[in-house]
């Protein structure tokens, strides 16, 4: 089983050394490109029923976003994507544009596409961002649902579903805080 990983460059070539010496600076180690390793640990669980589990928060909700970390995002999405989509979001700083399923029981068939549906990097360095306003705006969310996402390799696309319904449960007859955009 082959495993996508970003590869550094830990040792500047001489003329790196020079430029970084005329800027005043030291070397700047950043990834070069990613690569696929063959992987060796004990495979994984199918795939295919996995699901990437978040709780909704306030920032997702205000910024239309769902944050993955480094490890959700390496093993469950770019796993099933090529060197080179991965290398065009990850190395190049660039934005794909990709299409959400809604799958959840009872919603029927719902799909999210356009400007504001994209998995990029994350604001921090070991995370990434699934651009999902559409779908923020579309759906009532409430503090700590519980929502899954996978990519479908066979339909190329996010799935979505609600695991969990905070807004369904009262607490001494106080609905929770309700969020949309």
């Amino acid at each position: 089983m082959m495993r996508k990983v970003i590869f550094y460059n830990f040792f500047p070539t001489k003329a790196e050394e020079e430029a970084a010496k005329a800027r005043n600076s030291v070397h700047q180690v950043t990834p070069l490109y990613v690569v696929e390793i063959r992987d060796n640990r004990q495979p994984p669980p199918r795939l295919d029923d996995v699901w990437i589990e978040k709780v909704v928060d306030l920032n997702s909700i205000s910024t239309g976003k769902l944050y993955l970390s480094h490890h959700e995002t390496f093993d469950h999405v770019l796993q099933h994507w090529t060197v080179e989509q991965a290398t065009h979001m990850i190395v190049a700083g660039n934005r794909i544009h990709v299409m959400i399923m809604d799958v959840t029981d009872g919603n029927g068939l719902m799909s999210y596409h356009g400007e504001n549906v994209f998995f990029e990097k994350g604001p921090h360095y070991d995370s990434y961002a699934l651009g999902c306003k559409d779908l923020f705006e579309k759906h009532v969310f409430h503090m700590g649902d519980e929502i899954g996402l996978r990519w479908s390799k066979e339909h190329g696309l996010f799935q979505f579903q609600i695991i969990k319904n905070q807004g369904d449960n009262d607490r001494r007859g106080v609905r929770n805080i309700c969020l949309k955009i």
